[in-house]
């Protein structure tokens, strides 16, 4: 069965392959590797057309039972050949041209497709009708690290991946012991945190990767970089507020909290912004005296060392302050049109894709930053929808395998979804920040520091403590900088604003003794997001 769609490309057909009822089919589409199935219901066959058959459901179906033995054509799309029987779903043998290697994709009786599976993974028995044995739950992952020659640490391995494995869907219970893995990780990578956060001496674990080199936080909003945009834009809002004697209109904080995600992602770099540009540092504005004096501040400090971030590929110095004298042209038109988009996390990062020199991962971290300052609309939350980054995507792969495009999505809110399940199956106590579970923001956080841990910190930083960033604090609120008052000040894990238990409204009789302390702006914020 030929079902036409015609694109912007030319004219792309798609091939009924099976069915479930009377209202729903299988239907694939592509050539040569790229070979996509998806489900899809009647109306919509409808809606692209069909060739060779009445658009009926009884009499799809009835075609469907005559002719799904048989190789699809024409030759140049690749070759899937229909399994007569398979436990939980279709089987289908797909190749890529006369010379290429098969695959496999399986189309699950619960709507689920497994694609681009290895053939070797699929036990055909060709004297049975070509009926498929595949014991997915013994399956090997494509991606898993070299087994450990210790017994003892493959049992421990295997014990883990048996306790997981009832929590991931069917066709993926091979990949169980590299899940097992993720969360093990995540875990160790937050008891890190937790020792810090409450005093512990380091080193704070035994994991050489973990204690040598470099790894975010699980948290994005615990990263120091963050914190101290959090830091920046707390005290834009609290000196604006005071000017007007009332909070920002939500419009006018957009704008801002827009504009200083821009100036500051685009960097990076925490010391070029605490910097003696202006007395106290800090993100600039977009006005032109304070613009102007950071641009010149730029040309100077470039010329005697570097002004960006090491973590990731930068633009240059001209190129950023082209692509922010741009912003800054456009700001009110910008902000109006992405503000109008707030309820639409997707919709906010295409609109961020369109600006000059702004790529996928500093338009992802652009929308994070956005999140994080608490101006998108109620209705958009962390989990709806995440750009994946190329770390991330590998991550993913060193879980489940080879990933096809179409499913990173899935296995990611699925890596969300039993967080907590599968902390409890392996007798792991994950500290949750604040109470809040990782949202899908920050599992694709988590993601791309696992793949960095499974490369073995392949060129990685080392760690280097930059505590000194977090001297000299003084109240944001009485300003000030008595040491004998030292003791009764707090600083918040989330926004590192200085603040005097006397100076809060209410005040705190004393310390809290939790391993974390929000201000109360953050605390509005986190709760909220929850």
């Amino acid at each position: 069965m030929k079902v036409v769609h015609v694109d912007a490309e030319g004219t792309r057909r798609c091939y009924l392959e099976d069915s479930r009822g009377d209202d729903e089919f299988l239907v694939s589409a592509g050539s040569g590797k790229n070979n996509y199935l998806f489900w899809t219901p009647l109306a919509t066959l409808r809606a692209l057309g069909a060739e060779d058959a009445p658009l009926d459901g009884r009499a799809l179906r009835a075609w469907l039972d005559g002719e799904r033995g048989a190789p699809v054509t024409p030759p140049a799309r690749a070759n899937v050949t229909w399994t007569s029987k398979r436990f939980g779903g279709a089987v289908y043998r797909v190749k890529a041209g006369a010379a290429g290697a098969w695959r496999c994709c399986v189309a699950y009786d619960d709507g689920t497709i497994e694609r681009g599976v290895r053939y070797n993974r699929v036990a055909w028995d060709d004297a049975n009708d070509g009926e498929a044995h595949a014991p997915w739950a013994d399956a090997p992952n494509p991606k898993k690290r070299k087994a450990d020659d210790d017994p003892a640490a493959a049992a421990r391995r295997a014990a883990r991946g048996d306790a997981v494995r009832p929590l991931l869907p069917r066709g993926r219970g091979g990949a169980a012991e590299d899940v097992a893995a993720f969360f093990a990780f995540v875990h160790e990578r937050q008891e890190i945190w937790r020792k810090r956060a409450t005093g512990g001496d380091p080193p704070w674990t035994d994991d050489g990767l973990l204690r040598e080199y470099v790894f975010c936080n699980n948290y994005r909003e615990l990263d120091r970089g963050t914190i101290y945009f959090r830091r920046c834009v707390e005290q834009r809002k609290r000196s604006r507020a005071a000017k007007r004697g009332a909070a920002e209109a939500p419009e006018a904080a957009f704008k801002d909290a827009l504009w200083e995600s821009l100036a500051y992602r685009l960097l990076n770099k925490i010391e070029t912004f605490a910097s003696a540009w202006r007395p106290g540092g800090g993100i600039p504005s977009p006005e032109p005296k304070s613009w102007n004096a950071f641009a010149a501040f730029l040309r100077d400090a470039h010329a005697r060392g570097p002004i960006f971030s090491n973590a990731h590929q930068t633009m240059g110095l001209e190129r950023y302050l082209a692509t922010m004298g741009d912003v800054r042209a456009r700001l009110g038109a910008l902000g109006a049109e992405v503000f109008a988009l707030r309820g639409d996390v997707e919709a906010v990062f295409k609109k961020l894709r369109t600006l000059n020199n702004v790529g996928p991962f500093l338009a992802w971290q652009v929308v994070c930053d956005l999140f994080e300052s608490d101006v998108l609309d109620a209705a958009a939350t962390e989990d709806d929808w995440v750009m994946l980054g190329p770390g991330a995507k590998r991550g993913l792969a060193r879980c489940f395998g080879k990933v096809h495009p179409i499913d990173e999505l899935d296995l990611a809110k699925l890596l969300a979804s039993v967080q907590r399940d599968a902390f409890r199956s392996l007798g792991l106590d994950f500290a949750f920040f604040a109470g809040k579970r990782l949202t899908l923001k920050n599992v694709e956080h988590c993601l791309c520091e696992f793949e960095k841990y499974r490369n073995n910190g392949a060129g990685m930083r080392r760690y280097a403590s930059r505590a000194h960033l977090d001297a000299d604090v003084v109240c944001a609120v009485c300003e000030d900088a008595t040491d004998a008052k030292d003791a009764d000040l707090l600083l918040c894990d989330l926004c590192n604003v200085p603040l005097h238990t006397f100076c809060l409204d209410p005040p705190l009789d004393r310390v809290p003794e939790t391993a974390e302390w929000l201000c109360p702006a953050c605390a509005g914020r986190w709760a909220s997001s929850k």
